[in-house]
């Protein structure tokens, strides 16, 4: 088998093909060692012909293999050439070039299997070779001399559709890949005469094709792991950024000018990239512009030290540089790494023997067979025993004759491109001892690259949070040059992430160290949040007073044109003035009881506006002729896509209904949390750079009707987006008051809203402060099918409490196990059943953890904890609900609670707490009975004995399934939420 395969591709006319095929057969590289596979596509036979001759002529004794195929592009005709191709190794050659005597022989000599070869004009003897390839992008682009792996072209083929850049777009996706993030490029110069097609040359087309074509690599570059700007790696930025360096160069000779290349860049859909400014999408940052992109310093480090006692003690920021993607090679001289750096792929004690026995063998040829065993097992022992000793008795410089010589592949791994990264003296002894003369730095770099990557990279494990505590650390032992080179606000935004990570005491620590190096934190709104979080008393902060100042220092920064500072510092705010643990973590919500006063920061600042701000829908839906068929109707499912299921299958009779699940095109749709993302997006459209959108996705919105469930960050993308003339139809939920999306959403766009209780829907307009107005608004119930809960009770029901979907901190069990411990000291036969999944003890939400350490600690008192039946997730509910005769609702929050009307729907009678934070306006007692509604636990007990007592359960059960009938029913519902989508009066 031959080691290379030269895919040569040419159209069916080409008439160079002979002069291509002379010159592969001229190479220096022998015959037998490589394999010509030769690939025509379209119509003419000439370069048929010529390959023919070739084959018997100067090609003859070369493997030669020739296929017509029937492919539309180049990038097909190679990926019909990969198919073939039988060698480890694949390069390509134009069907139009003729390559110098010594090209496959260059690119053969230097072929590694984690790198791309690449042949290129030469840079001079001081430009490294091995490169990360986001380093070199422009050596990725266009056709020219390239070395692979055939693995990795068969695991990723060219794109077909594209015709003279399916190089770059080739390489964007290659090493996009996870298994690839460590590949390199050997830049290798090319030989004299080597052909070189660069893209971006000058050459004559159409200006509107130039654009269609650099428009169409950055669809291609900007797809599948790398859609959300937020996953993109390093080289996909690089190369995006040279697209739309391209794009200017066009844009400066366009008859229609830049402003034409822009909204054909708009238009494209591509996420992220909405205008030509390089800032957009050049993948680098400073100051505030890392939270949002990850930093483009060099990925590829090589940590050098004579102790591996200095490599152990950085070993946390070194496994977090590992886990973001960063490059870590370890060499050291003595001792023995801990467990989590030898899990590295590439780590490597010094050699001071060698390894071989067979210089040894050659001298042991007197005596015996046995005394020649003796002899060999003692050297092997000595050997292992001095590999080991030596090192730790015998200094680096004094052994560095031995090492030198003898580990070569210490000197292969200091050979590999990258940062070398000495951690103590002895490792520039290293160094010196292979000739490296790389430049050098330290602890202190090491650990301003982690805070830099920690910034936008930060998981939010505890591992992650002990990296940025060392880094951290270690940069506040050395003050006065941590404060020369480093921006305090790096602190800023590494504490900010652990804090939304709930690792509240490394942020604690990270917002001390800022502290002592830069002086008092100027954000507001993060200390009041810092405090707030960590357990201060809500009462005792003053979060609106502090939102107000971060929301003023936001209007400076839109001022002053610094859109990341004024994204960073909105989130924040929103952060604070929404966090969980001021609205669902109390038995009021501000939000509910004064939202004049505690949203005033929103509506008395520049942003607040902004974030409310109607822009220009991008398009314009083409009106549906009448008597065109049936309507159009395109739902977004929300964060929580449950609910919207029963909506769907209402309105399939009746319409033609896409569902469109931004949860799964990007993660950040998937939860409610206040999301930076979201937020800068939401200020890029309101100062006229709106969401890019690809053709599926403006097809899907270009329906009659789009319908959207929950008011979260969909809805606030959606109004961004949806084209003038679709209407818009949104259901609210209980939690959609209290969100910060509530807020961002262009409200001017709606046409009806749909709230489930009357009292939500005097929430929501209370606290949008009048955006409300003039937008149809209904109260629809959800639906509940009552007949598939109705079963026969049974005698245990009679004493049984129960609550559907209850280990959540709103939900408040402690308030059941308190009505729980009442029953019980009447009468021990009280039992309470909990349906649904515990609690989890491990949280990451604070808020989450201290209510299931309460509640578990609560149980253990020995009048409840014998009492109470754990069934845990299950998908036979009304089963399980004939053991329950009286349904509790205890949450302090609720905007209908549609587990509480199952169990009602099974003929448990209600027991509903007075949810404190809608008492005020009506809540649970304007929802149900007022004989269902009680305000403490000892209210709620003493109605369940006397009605338990009276003997008269059985007919408060039936009354309850009457009311529920009457109320909920889920026919009536589905049937009016129905109308009011389609529109229909």
């Amino acid at each position: 088998m031959r080691d290379l395969s030269v895919v040569v591709s040419a159209h069916g006319s080409c008439d160079r093909v002979a002069a291509c095929l002379g010159a592969l057969a001229a190479q220096t590289l022998p015959a037998d060692r490589f394999e010509v596979v030769v690939v025509l596509h379209g119509p003419g036979s000439s370069a048929r012909d010529a390959v023919e001759r070739a084959a018997r002529g100067p090609l003859a004794g070369h493997e030669v293999e020739l296929v017509d195929a029937v492919a539309g592009s180049p990038g097909a005709a190679r990926n019909v050439g990969v198919g073939l191709a039988r060698a480890p190794w694949t390069t390509f050659v134009d069907g139009t070039d003729a390559v110098a005597p010594t090209h496959l022989e260059t690119l053969y000599a230097v072929r590694h299997r984690e790198r791309i070869v690449v042949s290129t004009t030469p840079a001079g003897d001081d430009a490294p070779r091995h490169v990360a390839p986001h380093l070199a992008a422009e050596s990725l682009r266009g056709r020219r001399g390239r070395l692979y792996p055939t693995r990795w072209l068969v695991d990723t083929p060219f794109v077909e559709g594209l015709c003279g850049s399916e190089d770059t777009v080739l390489h964007g996706q290659l090493l996009s890949r996870f298994d690839r993030q460590f590949a390199e490029l050997d830049l290798t110069p090319a030989p004299l005469g080597t052909p070189d097609h660069r893209t971006g040359a000058a050459v004559d087309v159409d200006p509107d094709a130039a654009v269609r074509s650099h428009l169409a690599v950055l669809t291609a570059l900007t797809t599948g792991t790398q859609a959300d700007p937020a996953d993109r790696t390093a080289v996909t930025n690089a190369l995006v950024a040279a697209e739309v360096a391209d794009l200017r160069q066009v844009a400066e000779t366009h008859p229609g000018g830049r402003a034409h290349v822009e909204a054909a860049l708009r238009h494209a859909g591509i996420p992220g990239i909405t205008s030509l400014d390089p800032a957009h999408v050049d993948g680098t940052a400073d100051g505030f512009g890392l939270f949002h992109t990850p930093p483009s310093d060099a990925r590829s480090l090589v940590v050098v030290a004579g102790s591996a006692g200095s490599v152990n003690a950085h070993a946390r920021m070194l496994g977090f540089l590992a886990r973001s993607g960063h490059g870590i090679r370890v060499l050291h001289y003595r001792g023995r790494l801990k467990q989590s750096l030898r899990r590295l792929p590439d780590t490597h004690r010094i050699e001071v023997l060698p390894t071989s026995l067979g210089w040894i063998e050659s001298r042991l040829t007197a005596g015996g067979p046995r005394h020649r065993r003796i002899a060999l097992r003692a050297s092997q022992e000595g050997l292992r025993l001095g590999r080991r000793a030596l090192p730790e008795l015998v200094p680096a410089r004094l052994a560095a004759p031995a090492y030198g010589r003898v580990d070569t592949r210490a000197a292969a791994l200091l050979a590999e491109p990258g940062t070398r990264v000495v951690l103590d003296r002895a490792g520039s002894t290293l160094l010196r001892t292979w000739g490296d003369d790389s430049p050098t730095v330290g602890a202190h770099e090491l650990a301003g690259l982690v805070l830099r990557t920690a910034a936008s990279q930060l998981r939010g494990s505890l591992a992650d949070a002990h990296a940025a505590r060392a880094a951290s650390r270690l940069l506040r032992d050395q003050p006065a040059r941590t404060r020369v080179e480093l921006d305090p606000e790096l602190w800023t935004m590494v504490a900010y992430r652990l804090l939304r990570a709930g690792r509240l005491e490394a942020a604690t620590a990270l917002l001390d160290d800022r502290e002592a190096l830069f002086g008092e934190l100027p954000h507001p709104a993060l200390r009041a949040l810092h405090a707030v979080l960590t357990g201060v008393d809500p009462g005792t902060v003053d979060v609106v007073g502090a939102a107000r100042v971060t929301l003023r220092h936001t209007d400076e920064a839109l001022a002053d044109g610094d859109l990341d500072r004024a994204a960073f510092l909105t989130t924040v705010a929103l952060d604070l003035l929404f966090t969980r643990r001021l609205h669902t973590a109390e038995t009021r919500s501000a939000i509910v009881s004064e939202p004049d006063t505690f949203l005033a920061p929103l509506r008395e600042t520049e942003v607040g506006r902004l974030l409310g701000l109607r822009t220009p829908s991008p398009t314009t839906r083409q009106a549906t002729p009448p008597g065109s068929g049936r309507p159009r109707v395109t739902v977004l499912p929300g964060a929580y896509p449950k609910f919207a299921s029963a909506v769907v299958a209402g309105l399939a009779e009746h319409a033609d209904v896409e569902v469109l699940d931004l949860s799964a095109r990007q993660k950040r749709f998937a939860n409610t949390g206040v999301d930076p993302v979201t937020v800068r997006e939401r200020l890029l459209a309101a100062t006229g750079h709106p969401p890019a959108l690809d053709l599926a996705t403006a097809e899907a919105l270009s329906a009659d009707v789009v319908f959207v469930d929950w008011a979260d960050k969909g809805l606030t993308w959606v109004t961004q987006v949806v084209p003038e003339g679709t209407r818009i139809v949104v259901r609210l939920h209980g939690v959609d008051t209290l969100s910060a999306w509530l807020h961002t959403a262009e409200w001017d766009k709606v046409d009806d809203v749909v709230f489930p209780s009357d009292h939500l829907r005097r929430a929501a307009a209370a606290a949008l402060g009048g955006r409300l107005d003039g937008i149809r608004q209904h109260v629809v119930a959800n639906p509940v099918d009552v007949e598939r809960y109705v079963l026969p009770k049974t005698d245990a029901a009679r004493t049984t409490l129960g609550m559907v979907g209850w280990a959540q901190q709103v939900k408040d069990p402690l308030w059941t196990l308190d009505v729980l411990a009442a029953l019980r000291r009447q009468d021990p036969r009280w039992r309470l059943r909990l349906i649904g999944t515990d609690f989890a003890v491990d949280d990451p939400n604070p808020v989450e953890r201290e209510a299931a350490r309460a509640f578990h600690a609560r149980l253990a008192d020995p009048l409840v904890a014998d009492g109470v039946d754990f069934v845990g997730y299950t998908t036979r509910l009304p089963e399980h609900l004939r053991e329950v005769g009286w349904a509790v609702s205890s949450s302090r929050r609720e905007g209908f609670h549609i587990g509480l009307v199952e169990m009602a729907a099974s003929g448990a009678v209600p027991v509903v707490r007075d949810w404190p934070v809608y008492a005020g306006i009506g809540g649970a007692t304007g929802l149900f009975p007022a004989d269902w509604v009680s305000t403490t636990p000892a209210e709620a007990a003493e109605r369940i004995l006397r009605v338990s007592g009276s003997g008269t359960w059985d007919d408060a059960s039936g009354r309850t399934v009457d009311t529920v009938r009457e109320r909920f029913s889920g026919t009536d519902s589905a049937e009016r939420l129905r109308r009011i989508v389609l529109g229909e009066r």
